[in-house]
């Protein structure tokens, strides 16, 4: 739950509702054993009237829901023995007389709430480290065509090769992005990149007598951009 509400995101979970109560069971407050008492009384009576239910619709429904209602009752049944047994357990006279009896509560440092508490911090953080997830990277649009051309020249370059560098990508591009190949004349080859992704895109360019060059496009490249390629000495 802590590691979701990092993420952004709250997730209720009981377990760290009862955590509470179970410590308060162990230092004998009376008070998480009525409340106890109370939660699980109220399971037992959603049990017993979530069974009854069932099981009317397992005398009225097809072979197919029968044998689904039939497992469900058997869980629900199961569910509703347990809670009647933390309840009769906790109502027994033996149970009662132990809570009511007055105790002292030990120095912090003599008993073992402090080591319970440290050991539990620990057990949480490594959960939480485990579980964290950085939230996920927002998209942003990229509408770039890009013009090869050559950088003593100025001339235009009609062939070029261009890949993504990214090796996550295993090659190919983010399925978000369109990738289009138009020659013109004046211009020569131009590279259009429209789509939305939530990284930059770094593009390996390259043509037969020059190096290849690395170009990366965001969210702030220019709708046009120019990349000139040096010859191969």
């Amino acid at each position: 739950m802590i590691a979701q509400f990092v993420s952004g995101k709250f997730v209720l979970d009981l377990g760290f509702v009862f955590i509470g109560l179970g410590w308060g069971l162990m230092a004998g407050r009376p008070s998480s054993r009525n409340l106890l008492i109370f939660l699980f009384g109220c399971a037992s009576l959603f049990c017993a009237s979530l069974a009854i239910w069932m099981t009317y619709e397992y005398f009225n429904s097809s072979a197919s829901d029968a044998n689904l209602t039939n497992n469900g009752i058997a869980q629900i049944v199961t569910s509703g023995l347990l809670t009647s047994f933390v309840v009769a357990t906790l109502c027994r006279t033996r149970i009662r007389s132990w809570f009511n009896t007055p105790r002292l509560a030990p120095a912090i440092g003599a008993s073992w709430t402090l080591p319970a508490a440290l050991a539990f911090a620990v057990v949480l953080g490594q959960q939480t480290l485990r579980d964290w997830q950085p939230p996920p990277r927002q998209p942003f649009p990229i509408f770039t065509t890009v013009t090869v051309r050559d950088a003593e020249t100025g001339e235009k370059i009609d062939s070029v090769s261009f890949l993504p560098k990214q090796e996550s990508m295993g090659g190919t591009w983010p399925p978000s992005l369109r990738v289009s190949t138009r020659g013109t004349r004046d211009e020569g080859i131009q590279l259009k990149f429209k789509g939305a992704v939530t990284e930059p895109i770094e593009i390996t360019l390259a043509a037969e007598g020059y190096s290849p060059q690395t170009v990366e496009l965001t969210e702030s490249s220019p709708e046009l951009m120019t990349v000139k390629l040096t010859r191969k000495p």
